[in-house]
């Protein structure tokens, strides 16, 4: 069971520490976009670690500005505070006899911890 919804944080944490790499250079960033004949479609990823001094990527605003809708993955104001807690704790962590490091691999995880170093953040493995 964990398995099937420990993915999704899996990559994400794979995904963070491949990108933070990018983060001061703005021509990178996680949209991409998809060109039809008559249309475009934008598919951006989440910046959730965006410090308030940053701006995001000109690419992004660019698509917002271009964009006739923007649909979310989740509509934040139809969640339960304490049930969404409850489903990340039960969901959101690994099982006793697993570690982040075991499951993304070395490499990965030695990047993950350098740049949450970078960025100040406690290592809590």
């Amino acid at each position: 069971m964990y398995r099937r919804f420990l993915a999704p944080f899996l990559y994400t944490a794979a995904f963070f520490a491949a990108s933070l790499s990018c983060a001061a250079d703005s021509t990178h960033h996680s949209l991409w976009v998809l060109h039809g004949k008559s249309n475009s479609v934008y598919l951006l990823g989440s910046v959730h670690f965006l410090k308030p001094e940053e701006q995001l990527p000109e690419a992004i605003n660019s698509a917002y500005k271009d964009a006739e809708a923007i649909v979310m993955e989740i509509d934040m104001d139809d969640l339960d505070p304490l049930k969404t807690q409850e489903v990340v704790m039960q969901l959101g962590m690994l099982p006793p006899d697993q570690t982040l490091e075991k499951v993304v691999g070395e490499p990965v995880y030695g990047q993950l911890t350098d740049q949450a170093e970078k960025l100040g953040l406690d290592n809590p493995y």
